[in-house]
């Protein structure tokens, strides 16, 4: 995890909260590209430099079958802007990333939402600034603007235009009539998402269950979680997930509790507070501070530097709805999905960015990142590209089908389809007596 920032000229006195709880190191480069600053405790990992420029980057990313750190990428652009585009494009795993040579400045978030990027562009003053925190821009210019999902900005430093295109032209062609793509991208996806001591956070739901489904069919060591909230679990589906596991030390479990303590609050409330969010559950107490108890109680002991999450599912695979009965007003087309895909996709893909974006807050003020592999983008273009019958013959069907065809326990029934019924709150001891006595007592946080 990372904040970055770059200026034409200057940086801040002094930069937001947010911008420097991701990492304790600071690392500067100011010289005639302009001035550079990354908070990042591996600064090898998110800074590059090569002949014709500097690379400042948030993330994991991989291209291909190989991970990437800023200095690999860098070691592959160039002063070509049509070259640098087509290396930008290449990259997964949903970075942020700034690319400054002499006459251009290159930034995105590289296709989804999930990293925080704002920029500062005011032609007339001749004003430019990138950076990780709306704060950072907001204190110095007081306005500031949120680099778009999927798009590629281009800004020329000497006759200050701005050019923006499409990171990713999707093709929505729906003629496969197999999942087989979709399993082999999913798996990828999962592959290149992983780190060493990655911890998952694992439900009963069906995005989860499909991510540790495959890397538990994919042999990848792996931690998973569970934070017991009063969300509504099928404890059956939870419980057989939890004995499915290859290594029961490796399985977590704590309640999520409020603690006033939390240093992570008052900044994270700050960042929601900026963006004005409307998903109310991202403010609650025991949410923010639940994130707090998992990094010190396992993220922390193992060593762990990510976290793998289930998020994109519910919009991406199934539109909050199924066979025209919409479950949240974020549905788009109450889960048929349509002939006209391209008409509503760009709507479907910015669907609850406020959560990915929290997230991404959330761990990376403790210097965790966060991945979503659902959100990969290869997986979702071979998702489009199957028929409407596929994805519309059971609710969230390719997920349904990947677990069912690696006997790994699902069910559909968490605000899923059985009826879609949610249920009254489960006292939260008793989800705990449900889910198993031998496997709480292995690594339960209280």
């Amino acid at each position: 995890m990372s904040s970055i920032y770059y200026d034409l000229n200057t940086q801040p006195k002094d930069f937001s909260e947010l911008f420097k709880l991701r990492a304790k190191t600071q690392t500067e480069l100011l010289n005639d590209l302009g001035c550079f600053v990354i908070r990042n405790d591996l600064p090898q990992q998110d800074i590059g430099k090569n002949n014709y420029g500097v690379v400042l980057m948030d993330g994991l990313p991989w291209i291909g079958d190989q991970h990437q750190t800023a200095q690999s990428i860098a070691d592959k652009l160039t002063n070509n802007v049509d070259h640098n585009k087509l290396v930008f494009k290449s990259i997964r795993g949903l970075p942020a990333i700034v690319y400054v040579t002499e006459e251009h400045v290159m930034f995105s978030r590289c296709g989804a939402p999930e990293k925080t990027l704002y920029y500062y562009y005011e032609p007339d003053n001749k004003k430019f600034t990138v950076t990780s925190f709306s704060k950072d821009l907001f204190s110095k210019y007081g306005n500031y603007m949120r680099v778009q999902e999927n798009l590629l900005y281009v800004f020329n430093k000497y006759n200050f235009k701005m050019h923006v295109e499409q990171f990713k032209t999707w093709n929505f062609e729906q003629y496969r009539n197999n999942w087989d793509k979709v399993y082999e991208s999913h798996e990828h996806a999962v592959r290149m998402c992983n780190h060493p001591n990655s911890l998952y956070m694992l439900s009963s739901g069906m995005d989860s269950g499909a991510i540790v489904c495959a890397a538990r069919n994919i042999n990848i060591d792996h931690h998973v979680c569970h934070i017991i909230t009063d969300i509504e679990e099928e404890n059956a589906v939870l419980n057989a997930r939890f004995r499915a596991a290859n290594d029961k030390k490796h399985v977590h479990m704590f309640r999520a509790v409020e603690n006033s303590k939390n240093p992570d609050r008052k900044p994270y409330k700050e960042f929601m507070n900026s963006k004005q969010s409307s998903a109310g559950s991202l403010n609650n107490q025991p949410f923010m501070d639940s994130h707090n108890q998992a990094y010190e109680k396992i993220c922390k002991p193992l060593g762990s530097i990510k976290v793998i999450q289930g998020q994109g599912g519910d919009s991406l695979y199934g539109d909050y709805g199924f066979r025209g009965k919409r479950t949240r007003p974020s549905s788009i087309f109450g889960g048929v999905f349509p002939a006209n895909l391209q008409e509503v996709w760009k709507e479907v893909m910015s669907s609850n960015a406020d959560v990915k974006e929290s997230l991404d807050v959330l761990w990376g003020i403790r210097g965790i990142a966060v991945s979503f592999p659902l959100m990969d983008l290869d997986l979702i273009q071979e998702f489009l590209n199957t028929t409407r019958n596929l994805k519309n013959s059971r609710y969230k069907n390719w997920l349904a089908q990947y677990m069912e065809d690696s006997n790994y326990p699902y069910t559909n029934l968490k605000g899923g389809w059985g009826g879609y019924n949610w249920k009254e709150l489960t006292d939260i001891d008793q989800i705990l007596k449900e889910v198993g006595d031998d496997i709480i007592g292995m690594n339960s946080m209280g």
